[in-house]
């Protein structure tokens, strides 16, 4: 992990994939001790590993009048 504080005030973490879970389970495991602002940060780790996972992307343009689709019938 690395942080930095920016000059305006703001501070940047830099996470490998392998970070978000160990960090983000132990806050959720204990919500009920956990105040909102850590488990909102849990919550975005959580997300944010996901959406790495997440290789889905949308083609270009699928609504476009004449676009090919797959079909899901046999």
């Amino acid at each position: 992990m690395n942080v930095r504080k920016l000059e305006d005030g703001r501070i940047v973490l830099e996470l490998e994939k392998a970070e978000l879970d160990p960090l983000a389970r132990p806050v959720i495991a204990h919500a009920e001790e956990m105040h909102s602002a850590l488990l909102d940060l849990a919550d975005i780790l959580r997300s944010a590993g996901y959406g790495m996972r997440d290789q889905f992307r949308q083609p270009p343009h699928p609504w476009d009048a004449g676009a090919q689709h797959p079909s899901i019938e046999k």
